[in-house]
């Protein structure tokens, strides 16, 4: 009232039985439907909480299975490395092995009648 620049009320009338009722029944059907509101806004809430939950869940399953192929994978190929690298020494050294075998039967072309 102040701020309409009304000033300050001085007789208040009495409400009659039919206009508290009338409010009454206004402010309880205002107030059912602020409640009924604000169950719906926190129940959606809580299903978005839900499903964020889930998803970051699933995402982080999936995360950790890719590392563990990711590792199992690496283990793999180390593993392979290695026994290409053997192979390769054991190559190495049949062919060393091979060279100094032909280089001696060439030498030793002569026959005996």
């Amino acid at each position: 009232m102040w701020m309409l620049g009304l000033g300050q009320p001085r007789l208040i009338p009495p409400l009659t039985d039919a206009m508290t009722i009338q409010m009454g029944g206004d402010i309880l059907g205002e107030m059912v439907i602020f409640i009924i509101g604000a169950t719906l806004i926190v129940g959606e809430f809580k299903r978005q909480a839900k499903n964020d939950r889930l998803k970051h869940e699933k995402h982080k399953m999936h995360r950790e299975k890719l590392e563990e192929r990711i590792g199992d994978l690496t283990n793999k190929v180390t593993r392979q490395t290695k026994e290409i690298n053997q192979l390769r020494s054991k190559l190495g050294s049949r062919e060393t092995y091979t060279e100094t075998y032909t280089a001696y039967s060439n030498t030793g072309d002569l026959e005996c009648n």
